[in-house]
Parts: structure tokens; C-alpha cells; sequence
């Protein structure tokens, strides 16, 4: 008996032979003009106020670190105080941190003269992360980044031709914004994910198209990495990095509060040094902080393997009929959900 025979159809992508543009590709198609990982990493953390709307910075943690033999490693600890935090709070919240700050040892490589540094907000950014994040070309680290840096800012503006918003780190001047230092734009990839990049700033603070500003999030790295969404606890626990403290935020400057955010900077770094270990295992030159998705990971392979990417050209409406037809694709709609 003859097995029926029926015809095979595939979507494929069409290729003109003598198309200049399909020259092989050597290796990665793109050479990044930075280094595959930033030589220092400035991680931050922050505690906020717990009402739904309208959450305020209290405090933070920040370490400077530097790569040094294959891991980043702590050279500096400091503690990021809001800057109305004692007209909220009073000044014995303030007086707490201080206190933090005088009678723990920082957790650094320098020995055990090393002092926690203390910081309001204005002040941090001007002195700490403007000069790591431009003038060293650092990359901000930090779980859950965008939020973080969002509780940093001290004014916004909406764009007005793409989705996002641009903040402002620095201190006002005058009650103006102080445009010697750039904003920090966020567009907004989805619920999890955004773009985060500098734009604008004068003289060393200038930011364009050579440098935008490095912003690694080890929760999205993560995310890239597995193709699943993780908390910073069970990403720690998937990277067999020692984890977090167990510990419900509560909104107000304690001891435990601050021993928790101390305790986040530092499970971030060890999950971040986990998360370098294996992706320099990794064939590929893409950019850390640029491997936003599995997608990312995976063209970048291809391109690594020396795989070419389907050219763009013209093509008669009959050629295109006919890849069509190769492809079928479903949709159901439902425009009132739980109704009969």
C-alpha cells in the first residue's frame, strides 16, 4: 500500500545570491567600543516610605566596587540619607544612621580602619555617582534599578514623542534644574524592564552619543539568563550566591531596616559576581547590561556562530502571496470577560 503523498510547505525567508549585503559576517556583527564588563560597579539599594502613592526615599546603601581578578570586590560602603528625612522623620532618625555609620566597619577590601562614608541624597549624587556612573564609565548596579534611582530623583518630565520620562538626580539650583549634570532618562520596555540612559549634562557631565551611562539589573540579567523572572531572594538561590535577610519593609528608620538594606547591597553583589562567573562562559561579546531578554542572548549567538540575518528587499506582490501562504496564525478575541 502506497503511503498518500501530500505536499509540504514551509515559511522560510528569500535570498537574492548576488545581494551585496549577505557577505558573511565574521564573528559578532557589532564591536562594542566599551568593555565587555565595566572595570568599577557602583550598587545601590533603597528603603522608601510604604504608602501606595507617592513613595519617598528614607535611606540607602551604595559600594564603589572594582574588577579585580575576575570579581568585583568592595572599596567603598556608604549610606545614602534623604534629604527632608528629619523634617519627616525627626532627627532621631537621622541621628540612627549616623550612629550605623560611626560603630559598624565597612565591609571593603581595605582593612579594618575602614569607615561606612554618610551621605545626603544631594550630595551622594554629586560627590559618588555622577563621577563614578560618567567620569569612570562605572555601571549602576541594583535589583530592581529603575524603582531605585527613580526614589533618588527630585523633579520628572513626561516625553512628549516616545513613552518614558526623563528625571532629574542632581540637586536643584535656585529651584531650577542644574543642567550641568544630565538627566536620567527611562523608557519602559514593559512591566519589568526599561531602558535606562543619561541625556544632556555640560562640560565632563556631558552625555551623548558616545556615552549614555552603564545600568546592569541583576533581576533582568537574571531573566535573560534563565528566560524566567526571579526575585532577588530566589535569584541568589539559582546562582547559589549566599541570599538576602528575611525581613518585611516597614517604612521607618530602624535598626533591622537598616541592617536589611545593608544586607541587599551586599546579596547583590554576590549575585552579581555568580551571574559574571557564567556568562563569561559565554561565546559572545555582548555587553552586559545589554542582555535585556532571552532574544538578546540568542542573536547574539547566531551572530557569534556566523549565521546571517534575513536581508530587506523588495519583492512582487505574487512572491509575497505566496510565503503567505505558508503562514497561518489564530486569533480569538473577548471583549467582556466572566459574562454569559
Amino acid at each position: 500500500m502506497n503511503p498518500e503523498v501530500k505536499d509540504l510547505v514551509l515559511r522560510v525567508h528569500t535570498r537574492i545570491e548576488n545581494d551585496k549585503s549577505e557577505s558573511q559576517p565574521k564573528g559578532d556583527r557589532t564591536k562594542p567600543l566599551l568593555p565587555k564588563w565595566a572595570s568599577e560597579a557602583l550598587i545601590i539599594d533603597c528603603e522608601t516610605t510604604t504608602e501606595e502613592l507617592g513613595q519617598k526615599l528614607n535611606f540607602g546603601f551604595y559600594r564603589k566596587c572594582k574588577l579585580l581578578n575576575g570579581r568585583y570586590v568592595t572599596i567603598e560602603e556608604g549610606i545614602i540619607v534623604a534629604d527632608d528625612l528629619e523634617k519627616r522623620e525627626g532627627k532621631k532618625a537621622v541621628d540612627s544612621l549616623r550612629r550605623f555609620a560611626r560603630t559598624h566597619r565597612a565591609d571593603t577590601i581595605c582593612g579594618r580602619f575602614a569607615k561606612i562614608r554618610f551621605f545626603f541624597r544631594s550630595d551622594f549624587m554629586e560627590k559618588v555617582f555622577f563621577p563614578a556612573a560618567v567620569l569612570r564609565k562605572a555601571v549602576v548596579v541594583g535589583a530592581h534599578l529603575a524603582f531605585d534611582l527613580s526614589v533618588c530623583s527630585v523633579a520628572y518630565h513626561e516625553h512628549k514623542t516616545e513613552n518614558g520620562f526623563s528625571s532629574e538626580l542632581a540637586a536643584r539650583y535656585k529651584r531650577k534644574e542644574n543642567k550641568r549634570y544630565p538627566r536620567l532618562r527611562d523608557v519602559p520596555k514593559n512591566s519589568r524592564t526599561s531602558f535606562l540612559e543619561f541625556s544632556g549634562g555640560t562640560g565632563p557631565y556631558k552625555c551623548g552619543k558616545k556615552f549614555r551611562g552603564r545600568f546592569l539589573d541583576v533581576l533582568t540579567f537574571a531573566f535573560a539568563m534563565r528566560n524566567a523572572h526571579f526575585s532577588l531572594k530566589s535569584a541568589c538561590k539559582e546562582w547559589k550566591a549566599p541570599g538576602k535577610l528575611d525581613h518585611k519593609p516597614t517604612g521607618k528608620v530602624t535598626l533591622e531596616e537598616i541592617e536589611y538594606c545593608r544586607g541587599d547591597v551586599a546579596a547583590t553583589l554576590r549575585l552579581l559576581n555568580a551571574q559574571r562567573r557564567e556568562y563569561e562562559t559565554y561565546p559572545i561579546s555582548l555587553l552586559s547590561e545589554r542582555a535585556i531578554s532571552p532574544a538578546s542572548l540568542a542573536k547574539s549567538f547566531k551572530e557569534r556562530m556566523g549565521l546571517k540575518r534575513p536581508s530587506k528587499f523588495d519583492l512582487p506582490d505574487w512572491i509575497h502571496g505566496i510565503a503567505l501562504q505558508a503562514y497561518y496564525g489564530g486569533r480569538s478575541e473577548v471583549r467582556i470577560r466572566g459574562t454569559m
